[in-house]
């Protein structure tokens, strides 16, 4: 057995882990017990998987989406087949409404030139006025999401002054079960259900850009390249590396 995994093995048999399963297993039983007609937005990165294992657990039939840019990792599509099999999801693959080298040319290149203000404009195209669209159109008003407070000073802002379960001024309610996780809590779970992840994870070779760091974004996205995201692409993904610095020669200057 790898070092790694007997970490989180021995994380997953402290009180800690068990309360914080067991509170997402309550949460997520008090949104159903609502009049809300549930989803689950699932990127099938690391804490989506959590998520989806949980919930459906509970509910067997919620409808799942995924948010496809067209540029995920050849490992995101392959889990998403595993849980589709696995699982006999009731999913929708979603299409982005923009070609995502075409958002990073009319918007900036997230981490190098995009700016603040750029950024709250394409999360609101890509992550929520277009699978709001969706949502609207099968008449589903709740939506499960596996953010985490620790993920960033935004989100933890957020989650702080919100409750698991929240309803948005537009009327859609959101339910967040991994809030209160940690990474620790993520792998732990991961490791203990014996749940396929995406393989990227274990591609760790890069200093600064572990397992506990690595991100289920789209391979073309540059958040993070001051970290080694351009480096990692370029040792682990080459011909895709290449098409990136072919579309942005700048990015050639973060490895």
């Amino acid at each position: 057995m790898q070092d790694w995994r007997e970490e989180y093995i021995l994380y997953s048999r402290l009180p800690v882990f068990k309360r914080r399963v067991n509170d997402s297993a309550e949460i997520i039983e008090q949104a159903l017990a609502k009049d809300v007609k549930w989803y689950i937005a699932c990127s099938f990165g690391k804490d989506s998987i959590c998520l989806l294992d949980l919930a459906i657990k509970i509910k067997p039939d919620l409808p799942v989406l995924h948010m496809d840019s067209g540029y995920c990792f050849p490992e995101t599509y392959e889990t998403r087949d595993y849980y589709m099999k696995q699982y006999n999801l009731n999913l929708t693959v979603l299409p982005a409404t923009i070609d995502y080298f075409e958002l990073m040319h009319q918007f900036g290149m997230p981490g190098i030139s995009r700016t603040k203000s750029q950024q709250i404009k394409v999360v609101k195209m890509i992550k929520k006025d277009h699978p709001a669209e969706w949502a609207k159109k099968h008449g589903l008003s709740g939506v499960f999401m596996g953010l985490r407070k620790d993920e960033s000073n935004g989100r933890r802002y957020t989650l702080n002054i919100r409750s698991p379960i929240y309803q948005t001024g537009d009327g859609m309610w959101k339910c967040c079960p991994l809030a209160n996780w940690t990474i620790k809590d993520v792998w732990a779970y991961i490791i203990t259900n014996n749940l396929k992840y995406p393989a990227f994870y274990d591609y760790t070779g890069i200093p600064g850009y572990d397992r506990e760091w690595i991100r289920n974004s789209s391979w073309c996205t540059t958040d993070g390249a001051e970290r080694g995201k351009i480096v990692w692409l370029r040792k682990y993904y080459p011909e895709l590396y290449r098409r990136l610095i072919k579309e942005f020669p700048i990015t050639k200057n973060y490895v």
